[in-house]
């Protein structure tokens, strides 16, 4: 190996580059110097890569820097041995180096051929600065769901802060309202029904301790046991969620009974649940409800009696009706048949006077007889039974106007009836109504040629009313309230027909059902009967 070396370093009878440059001082320092400056830039520049690459491991194909480096390192060697040459002809180690430095070079050459097309696919400046937009971007982004997740966050700190400040508020309201109800509160664990709390009232009505009640469990407590007097009633109550106990007697430590309602309810507080028992005195409350017991016996005992006296006047009204019934009928019949007699049979013997007088004779017993009529019809109105069913309004007034057309067929009215209103109440009254309304505004039309009367339904403000409307003689509205009163009549006897007690039984009926009858009119000008039923 030392005989290798040797051979390899040694000039071998060869001849330094000197004499080929003859010895010439400026050519051999031109090539010395060269040569020597080459080798430096070629050593440095492997070092440089070598720092590079140390520093910034993740650029990609950092081992071609290496080969480069490697090349580079050969290449400058065979330039340090030119120098040594000149001088030394040691032209083995050169080409040794030569060698070598075309190995580098030929690899290097052969993976860079390989490596340009992945060195082509790596992004441009171009992809680079779309690529770091697009980065910036998403920073962005990213930085304002940052940003909202912290606003977040911190609205939820404070809204958790506030919750614990109402909580924490709640709590002190929750036990003053303990520390003060006027009802016994017990608060028991759902689960075990140990007292875990128990407030100063339900102390005070019993007279025992605050720790005869802490930690013990409901039904050893012998003052309940006839509430939850033991645990099958407590797992009924577990399951329910709720119970009830009224006229519940509860023995305090003096002997005393106190008679209590007692309720409970399960609900969730916290990670557990509780059962909340409200114990409420009900002394005063049961002597209030004997009173009212005793004061509705008194009440029923005066309505009974009430009662009897109603049934006592209404025996004597309809004793009364009877005996108008018959009792003035006769005399009244007997008026009219003899008036009649002695027109029939001496009006040649009457002058005009006498003749006149007997008319008005008779005409004052028919009226008095249809004054009687109306009486006994108001008072039956005021006492029949109300049987109350569907009523075809429609109908009933198509058959009203039709009686009047027969009863007076020359007069020429137009009798407009809405059709398919119904309602509900007792047919025959109902009838009676509109035979009243129909039949005066029939009346009060008499004197016009050609009248209208209509039967409708009319809707104000959302109210709505059946109405009875005609173009007749009308009449003041500042006599309005004496329409409804018995025997108050606005028109003359002379005028119109009638002794007034309709309309005072069209308001009995009306209001008997629950509605209500009012009018609107205008002097010549005609008049509106509004009713409503309930």
């Amino acid at each position: 190996m030392t005989e290798f070396l040797k051979s390899i370093f040694s000039p071998n009878d060869f001849m330094p580059h000197g004499h080929s440059y003859l010895w010439a001082p400026p050519l051999v320092w031109l090539h010395a110097i060269s040569d020597a400056l080459i080798g430096l830039a070629y050593l440095s520049i492997p070092l440089t890569l070598v720092y590079f690459i140390r520093k910034r491991h993740d650029i990609p194909f950092n081992w071609m820097f290496c080969l480069f480096a490697v090349f580079i390192l050969s290449c400058g060697a065979t330039h340090f041995l030119e120098v040594w040459n000149i001088w030394h002809a040691a032209y083995w180690l050169a080409g040794g180096v030569k060698a070598l430095t075309a190995a580098a070079s030929i690899l290097t050459a052969i993976l860079l051929v390989k490596l340009v097309p992945r060195a082509l696919a790596l992004p441009g400046p171009e992809a680079l600065q779309k690529a770091r937009d697009e980065l910036e971007i998403q920073v962005q982004e990213r930085t304002a769901e940052l940003r909202q997740a912290t606003r977040n966050m911190q609205a939820e700190i404070t809204e958790r802060k506030q919750t614990e400040l109402t909580l924490g508020a709640s709590e002190v309201r929750y036990r003053r309202l303990f520390e003060a109800a006027r009802d016994g509160i017990l608060i028991l664990d759902a689960e075990t029904g140990m007292v875990m709390d128990v407030n100063p009232f339900l102390i005070e009505l019993l007279g025992y301790s605050r720790e005869v009640f802490l930690g013990k469990k409901v039904w050893e407590l012998g003052f309940f046991k006839d509430i939850l007097a033991n645990q099958d009633n407590f797992t009924q109550l577990q399951q329910k969620g709720f119970v009830r106990y009224e006229d519940k007697p509860l023995e305090t430590s003096d002997g005393r009974q106190v008679e209590v309602e007692f309720v409970s309810n399960v609900y969730q507080s916290g990670d557990g649940r509780v059962i909340q028992c409200n114990i409420r005195v009900i002394t005063e409350r049961k002597h209030a409800q004997d009173e009212t017991r005793r004061l509705q016996a008194e009440l029923e005992k005066h309505v009974a009696a009430r009662t009897a006296e109603l049934a006592a006047v209404n025996k004597e009204l309809e004793a009364f009706c009877y005996s108008v019934s018959h009792d003035l009928r006769a005399p009244l019949r007997g008026l009219d048949g003899f008036s009649q007699a002695l027109l029939e049979d001496y009006s040649d013997k009457l002058d005009g006077e006498g003749k006149d007088l007997l008319q008005r004779i008779r005409a004052g017993s028919q009226r008095m007889g249809h004054l009687i009529d109306d009486l006994l019809n108001l008072s039956r109105v005021s006492r029949s039974e109300l049987h109350r069913e569907p009523v075809n309004l429609s109908g009933l007034a198509g058959d009203v106007a039709g009686e009047l057309r027969e009863r007076d067929p020359q007069r020429h009215v137009a009798l407009r009836i809405t059709e398919g209103l119904k309602a509900d109440g007792d047919p025959q009254l109902l009838r009676v109504v509109l035979e009243n309304l129909l039949g005066n505004a029939w009346k009060y039309t008499s004197k016009r040629p050609e009248a209208t009367i209509e039967f409708g339904l009319s809707c104000d403000n959302g109210h709505s009313s059946f109405f009875v409307r005609d173009d007749g003689v009308g009449f003041d509205m500042q006599y309005a309230d004496k329409l409804f009163a018995p025997f108050q009549r606005l028109h003359g006897i002379t005028e119109f027909p009638g002794v007034g007690v309709g309309l005072a039984t069209v308001q009995r009926i009306i209001q008997r059902h629950g509605g209500r009858v009012w009018a609107q009119a205008e002097v010549n000008k005609g008049a509106t009967f509004h009713f409503t039923l309930s």
